[in-house]
C-alpha cells in the first residue's frame, strides 16, 4: 500500500509535471480504503488495517471477476481504487491498469476511477483547472515504481491546493461550540494548535456522542485552515470531518503537518491573497444578503399593495350593495303606491277593482 512524505512545494511541483515518468491524479476528500476480494468474499479494511464497513457499496463489487486487493480512497458515496495490489512487483502502470479493468467489469456508477493525466501539457492543464476548482490536492506517482507496503514512499507524492492537517479532538470548550486541537510536538508531547467551531444541525451532538464513546484524544479530525503562525497556531481552522482511517499518534497527528502558504507561478496562495480571498468572499455574502433583503421589500411592498387593492374592492363591493339594495326598495315603494292608487269610479282599487267592475266600465 501507498503511503505519502509530507507535501511537496510548487517548484518541485513544476518539476514533476515536465517529467514523463510521473503522472498526475485528482487526490479525493475522502477516507483511505482497501478492498480485497478472495473466493468469493468480499472485505475492507481502513488505512491502519481495521475492519470498514462498506455498507449498501459492497454489493457493488463483483465476486465473479476472480480475486482482486484495491487500494483507493472512499469519499461522498463512491469509492474511488488507483491501484491494484493482488500481484507483487508490477510497475505502478499496470496496477493502474488493472484498476480500469475492473472497474469497467464492475459498471457500477458508485465505482469510478481515478482521474489521472499523463502528458505534461494534460498536467499543465489540469493543474490549473484542480487549483481553480478548489479541489484538495494533486497526487504525482512515478511510473515504474513498485507497489511498497508499510514504509514512506517517495515515488507517490502530494501537493496540497488547501493547508489541511490531522489534530487530535482534546475534548470540547465548556459554554461553546467548539472543540479543543491538539498536535503532537517534536518531543511528542500534546500541545493545543486550536479551537475549532463545529459547524450547526447535528454536529455538535454526534461529536459530543462520539467523543463520550471514544473519550478525550481518542478521536482524530481533519482540519482546513489560512495558515499557521510562528507559535504554531492554525489561523480559521474549519472542520472538514473525523478521520476514523487514522489514530492519535505521532505519525498522524504531528505538527511537521503544518506549512507555510506556498508561492510561485503555478498555484500561488500567499497569505495575502488568501485573506483577499475571504474578503471577497465576505462582501459577495454582503451583496447576496442585501438582494436577500430588497427582494423581501418588494414583496412585502406588493402584499401591502394588493391589500389596499382588494380592501378598495371590498369597500365599492359594499358600496354597490347598498346602492343596489337602495334602488330595490324604492322600486318596492313605487309599485306598492302604484297598487294603492285608485282607478276607475266607486272607490275600487287596483287593476282589477272591486263588485263585478273591470277596468274601462261594468258590466251589463
Amino acid at each position: 500500500m501507498l503511503t505519502f512524505n509530507k507535501p511537496i512545494d510548487v517548484s518541485r511541483a513544476r518539476e514533476l509535471i515536465a517529467d514523463p515518468a510521473w503522472c498526475m491524479q485528482q487526490k479525493y476528500d475522502g477516507e483511505r480504503v482497501q478492498v480485497r476480494c478472495k473466493a468469493g468474499k468480499v472485505t475492507a479494511t481502513s488505512r491502519t488495517g481495521l475492519e470498514y464497513n462498506l455498507g449498501e457499496l459492497v454489493e457493488a463489487f463483483r465476486t465473479d471477476v476472480g480475486d482482486y486487493w484495491l487500494d483507493g480512497e472512499f469519499a461522498w458515496g463512491r469509492y474511488y481504487p488507483f491501484e491494484e495490489l493482488s500481484v507483487p512487483g508490477r510497475p505502478y502502470v499496470d496496477r493502474l491498469t488493472r484498476c480500469a479493468e475492473l472497474v469497467q467489469l464492475f459498471n457500477d456508477d458508485r465505482i469510478r476511477k481515478v482521474r489521472t493525466w499523463r502528458s505534461t501539457e494534460r498536467q499543465a492543464a489540469a493543474f490549473a483547472w484542480a487549483e481553480a476548482r478548489g479541489v484538495e490536492g494533486v497526487i504525482f506517482r512515478r511510473m515504474d515504481a513498485p507497489a511498497i507496503t508499510g514504509a514512506d514512499n517517495a515515488d507517490a507524492v502530494r501537493f496540497k491546493f488547501k493547508h489541511r492537517a490531522e489534530v487530535v479532538i482534546a475534548g470540547m470548550v465548556i459554554g461553546r461550540n467548539s472543540f479543543r486541537a491538539e498536535m503532537f510536538g517534536a518531543s511528542g508531547e500534546l500541545v493545543e494548535v486550536a479551537r475549532v467551531p463545529l459547524p450547526g444541525l447535528k454536529k455538535p451532538r454526534e461529536m459530543r456522542e462520539s467523543l463520550e464513546a471514544a473519550g478525550d484524544g481518542g478521536l482524530v479530525a481533519e482540519v482546513e485552515y489560512l495558515y499557521a503562525t510562528d507559535a504554531g497556531k492554525l489561523f480559521h481552522p474549519v472542520l472538514i470531518h473525523l478521520r476514523s482511517d487514522k489514530q492519535p499518534t505521532p505519525a498522524d497527528c504531528g505538527v511537521d503537518q503544518l506549512e507555510e502558504p506556498f508561492q510561485g507561478e503555478i498555484g500561488s496562495l500567499a497569505v495575502s491573497t488568501i485573506v483577499s480571498r475571504e474578503a471577497d468572499k465576505s462582501r459577495e455574502r454582503a451583496e447576496v444578503e442585501s438582494a436577500k433583503a430588497a427582494k423581501q421589500e418588494q414583496r412585502r411592498e406588493k402584499r401591502e399593495s394588493r391589500k389596499k387593492k382588494q380592501g378598495f374592492e371590498i369597500q365599492w363591493g359594499w358600496a354597490a350593495v347598498g346602492g343596489i339594495s337602495l334602488i330595490v326598495i324604492i322600486i318596492c315603494r313605487l309599485i306598492k303606491e302604484l297598487y294603492s292608487f285608485p282607478f276607475g269610479s266607486g272607490g275600487s282599487r287596483g287593476f282589477g277593482g272591486g263588485n263585478g267592475s273591470s277596468v274601462g266600465g261594468e258590466r251589463d
